[in-house]
C-alpha cells in the first residue's frame, strides 16, 4: 500500500482566528476602517485588495485589527445594511493599560477620547459610518474601568 505525505498547516492564530467579524457597507469599509483603526489602541490595517466585476462593481475588502483583534470589512454595495441586531462592546479594563502609571486613569482618559469622538458622529467625514454601525448610539458599548 503507498501512503502518500500530509500536509498539516498550523495556521497562526493572531491572524486566523476562529471567527472574525466581517462587516458590509455600501461603499465606505476603507473610511470606516482607517477611521477605527486611527481611533483604537494597538490597531492597524492588515491588507487591503479589491474584487473585481462584483454585482455591484468593484468590492475594496480590508482586514484589519481592532485592539489587537482580527476583522474583515467589504465595501460590497447596499444589499445588507447594518442594524442593531449585533453589538460590540470595548472593555476599558485598567489592566490594558501597564505602561500607565495610574491605569485607571489611563482607561477613564482613552474611553473617553474614543466615545466623544463616536458620540460626535465619528468626525465630519465619518458621521455615516457611525449612524450605520451604531444606530441611535445603540449597536456599541464602551464599558466603564
Amino acid at each position: 500500500m503507498f501512503l502518500r505525505p500530509v500536509s498539516i498547516i498550523f495556521m497562526d492564530s493572531k491572524y486566523h482566528p476562529p471567527l472574525v467579524p466581517h462587516l458590509w457597507f455600501d461603499t465606505q469599509a476603507v473610511e470606516a476602517v482607517e477611521f477605527y483603526t486611527s481611533l483604537f489602541p494597538q490597531s492597524k490595517i492588515v491588507s487591503k485588495d479589491v474584487i473585481e466585476d462584483t454585482p455591484s462593481g468593484n468590492a475594496d475588502i480590508i482586514a484589519f485589527e481592532i485592539w489587537g483583534r482580527r476583522f474583515e470589512a467589504i465595501s460590497a454595495g447596499p444589499y445588507f445594511p447594518h442594524n442593531p441586531a449585533i453589538s460590540f462592546m470595548v472593555n476599558f479594563d485598567p489592566v490594558f493599560f501597564p505602561e500607565s502609571t495610574n491605569r485607571e486613569q489611563a482607561a477613564r482618559q482613552k474611553m473617553d477620547v474614543i466615545w466623544n469622538e463616536l458620540k460626535n458622529g465619528m468626525a465630519a467625514e465619518a458621521g455615516a459610518f457611525y449612524r450605520s454601525v451604531f444606530p441611535d448610539n445603540q449597536n456599541g458599548m464602551l464599558v466603564p474601568p
